[in-house]
């Protein structure tokens, strides 16, 4: 049945090529949009469900006169922590989004990654919990890292690794 159908497309096509590529070029464009529909309803119902107060969380950017003064994505690191102190009521906390790149290793594995910087307010502020470990501890010592489940077997092969150790070396070079 189904090679009977595409016999006559084929001849479809065939005699009439300029009627069948528009056929096509509407059937790919209909998929295209119906992906990113798909797409978008995804992100809107899935991505980030997870983290705690989603609807109370926000991010504040910086605009730029000079495109060349910095990124969009940050602001200024006191502004956060200024914006708390006014607005207590409306501010619990504040958490200052600032990657670096830094070379992780163990042992002979070396790694370029993208590492955050957190403090003992991360956890509470998100909602994150903890699949090893404890939370109420978690950040309270100098030198204590988090990683995902991913990370943990990327450098260790298991995911609890709970008290080993990383050494991470940041662009400036320090340990």
């Amino acid at each position: 049945m189904y090679t009977n159908n595409l016999k006559i497309a084929w001849r479809n096509m065939a005699k009439n090529p300029i009627l069948g590529s528009l056929n096509i070029i509407g059937l790919a464009i209909g998929f295209a949009f119906v992906f990113l529909i798909l797409n978008y309803v995804w992100i809107e119902n899935f991505v980030n469900k997870e983290i705690k107060d989603l609807d109370r969380q926000y991010i504040i950017q910086s605009r730029w006169k000079d495109k060349n003064q910095g990124i969009d994505f940050t602001s200024f690191g006191p502004l956060a922590k200024e914006l708390r102190e006014q607005y207590p009521n409306l501010i619990a906390n504040h958490y200052r989004y600032d990657a670096i790149n830094a070379s992780v290793s163990t042992g002979d594995k070396h790694f370029s990654e993208s590492v955050q910087i957190g403090d003992s307010t991360l956890l509470n502020m998100f909602g994150f919990r903890l699949k090893y470990g404890d939370e109420a501890t978690a950040f309270t010592e100098p030198f204590t890292i988090l990683i995902s489940e991913t990370k943990a077997l990327k450098y260790f092969g298991r995911t609890d690794i709970v008290g080993n150790t990383l050494q991470i070396e940041n662009f400036s070079g320090q340990k």
